[in-house]
């Protein structure tokens, strides 16, 4: 599905995707590392 708003920017739109699906993974991540760390203790 295209947008214009897409075809206007599509380096800017990559990076926003990139920067959210990494935060996302990142968070997920911390997350994980967090309930690990309560267990241990």
């Amino acid at each position: 599905m295209v947008t214009p708003r897409t075809l206007e920017a599509p380096g800017l739109y990559d990076k926003l995707v990139n920067i959210k699906n990494k935060m996302f993974f990142v968070g997920i991540l911390f997350i994980l590392f967090t309930e690990h760390a309560n267990q241990l203790t």
